[in-house]
């Protein structure tokens, strides 16, 4: 579990080669590319293309056990440990107690007594790089049952 945490942790190394260009590199009908991480789904994509290749068994977007009427789907699934990876976008409008919050809901979906699952990392895009409120942010997740690792990645500086 500590080198899934760890792998995620250094999940910010790849925008080193993250394709951003203003210009076309190649001349002809090509176009500049610029890959945005704009949403949830696109971070948890580029999570799955980091981690895949390291643990073949990962899989996403697994339906759970229904809760009532809830049907939770958990993003990234690694059955052999046990583990569940929450992906969350922090967007620039939200607080810290609202994504708190919103993850400590999710864990009392996916944590519940009879779950195939008993741990959970959390990742998180901080689209708006508030690295001053990430040890807040950080602190509260851990104090929740079942939270074994709290991963949040910078939107990089020159990325709007």
């Amino acid at each position: 579990m500590a080198d899934v945490a760890h792998v995620l942790e250094r999940t910010d190394t790849v925008f080193a080669r993250w394709v951003w260009e203003e210009k076309p590199h190649k001349r002809g009908k090509v176009q500049a590319r610029q890959w945005h991480i704009e949403n949830e789904y696109h971070f948890q994509s580029l999570l799955f293309t980091i981690v895949k290749p390291w643990l073949p068994e990962l899989e996403e977007e697994q339906y759970l056990e229904s809760t009532g009427v809830l049907q939770p789907r958990a993003d990234l699934c690694l059955m052999s440990l046990a583990l569940l990876i929450e992906v969350k976008f922090w967007y620039r409008g939200k607080s810290v107690g609202n994504l708190i919050e919103e993850i400590a809901a999710d864990v009392t979906l996916y944590l519940k007594s009879k779950a195939p699952y008993t741990s959970l990392i959390v990742a998180i895009w901080d689209d708006g790089v508030r690295t001053e409120e990430h040890e807040s942010l950080k602190r509260g997740l851990l104090e929740l049952t079942g939270i074994r690792g709290v991963v949040v990645v910078n939107r990089p500086s020159w990325m709007p």
